[in-house]
């Protein structure tokens, strides 16, 4: 499991550090306050995997013991939860949360209103899911690492 935390972590902070770099050709201060930023968010980002994985344990255990031990499930698996939970945390429980008496938070992504008086309007929806998408991708990719590791055969060393 840690080895699919490792990898997810690895994997957006591989991207984020690259894109950082071409943005300093713009600007190098920036970019080195962004390479900083970047650098020093890997071990929250890996501790987020990390507790993404121990939720994920009981469910990969009943697959286990079900005898579903594919790579395919595992990356499905990790995404459906992953998609879900993320998309749980943007909208504030699935909005099913109410709203504190008499508060009329708002706010707007590019101009287009993605919450009014603290409800989720159509856009607001779309844009959390959007990024739901993007993690559980990413969660795919870890669910997938995580089966090869613990499935593969181990590999005979070399004589």
């Amino acid at each position: 499991m840690a080895v699919g935390a490792g990898w997810g972590a690895g994997l957006i902070h591989g991207g984020l550090i690259v894109v950082v770099l071409f943005l300093m050709v713009s600007d190098p201060v920036l970019g080195i306050i962004n390479l900083l930023l970047v650098t020093a968010s890997i071990p929250l980002s890996l501790a987020v995997w990390g507790v993404g994985l121990v939720l994920a344990t009981p469910g990969w255990f009943l697959l286990h013991r079900l005898g579903v031990r594919s790579r395919f499930v595992a990356a499905v698996y990790g995404a459906t939860l992953a998609f879900a939970a993320v998309l749980g945390v943007l909208t504030g429980g699935f909005d099913l949360i109410p709203p504190e008496p008499g508060s009329s938070y708002s706010a707007s992504a590019y101009g287009i209103p993605t919450v009014i008086d603290d409800r989720l309007t159509p856009y607001g929806w779309f844009d959390a899911a959007r990024t739901s998408s993007v993690i559980a991708l990413v969660a795919a990719i870890v669910g997938w690492v995580v089966a090869h590791v613990a499935y593969s055969p181990p590999k005979e060393p070399a004589a």
